[in-house]
C-alpha cells in the first residue's frame, strides 16, 4: 500500500469514527436518550473498530516499506499506541517512500491515481473538520470525553 492510498484510507477510517459518533449523538438527542454513558460507549466501540482498521492498514503500509507488519500491533495498545502513532508512525508511514523495487513482501506499489492523490491531500483536512464538528457537537457536562 503506497503513501497516498494509506493516507486516504486512514482518513476515511477516522472520518467514519467521527461520523458514527456524531450520528449517534444527533439521533439520541432527537429521541431524548442522551446519556454520558451511552455516548462514551459508542465512542469507545467506534474507536476500537477504527484502531483495528488503522492497524491493518498500517501493516499493509509497513510491507511496502519493507518493514515487519507486526509493528502495527503496537498501535492497538491503549494510550501508548495513540502516542506511538502520532510521534513515530505519522512521519514514517505518511511521508517515507516505499520500496521502488520488489521486496520480501511483494511487488513494488504502482503510481497512485489522481483520485487517490486528491483523497490523500484533502482527507486529513476533512479529518480536522470532522474532529472539530465532533468536539463542538458531542460535549457532555461542558467537557469533551
Amino acid at each position: 500500500m503506497g503513501r497516498a492510498a494509506y493516507v486516504a484510507a486512514v482518513s476515511a477510517a477516522i472520518l467514519w469514527f467521527c461520523g458514527t459518533v456524531i450520528l449517534f449523538h444527533v439521533q439520541a438527542s432527537r429521541a431524548g436518550l442522551v446519556s454520558r454513558a451511552g455516548l462514551v460507549l459508542t465512542a469507545q466501540l467506534a474507536g476500537y473498530v477504527c484502531i483495528i482498521v488503522v492497524a491493518f492498514l498500517s501493516a499493509r503500509r509497513l510491507r511496502d516499506l519493507d518493514a515487519s507488519p507486526w509493528w502495527s500491533l503496537a498501535f492497538a495498545v491503549p494510550l501508548i499506541g495513540v502516542l506511538l502513532y502520532l510521534i513515530v508512525a505519522i512521519p514514517y508511514l505518511w511521508f517515507f517512500p516505499g520500496s521502488p523495487t520488489p521486496n520480501r513482501y511483494g511487488e513494488a506499489v504502482k503510481r497512485p491515481s489522481l483520485i487517490t492523490v486528491l483523497a490523500a491531500l484533502f482527507g486529513p483536512l476533512l479529518v480536522l473538520c470532522g474532529m472539530f464538528v465532533l468536539r463542538s457537537i458531542v460535549q457532555v457536562d461542558g467537557a469533551f470525553f
